[in-house]
């Protein structure tokens, strides 16, 4: 595995977890606007 450091499926997966991880960021911080003080 450490001698092909990029492949197809492993792309594929990287590309999946970034996609969870930005939807997860994204969430968060909609919820914080939602939760803003300041309004």
């Amino acid at each position: 595995m450490v001698s092909k450091p990029f492949q197809r499926p492993f792309s594929l997966a990287t590309r999946l977890t970034f996609f969870i991880s930005l939807a997860t960021i994204a969430a968060f911080f909609r919820l914080c606007m939602d939760h803003d003080p300041t309004q």
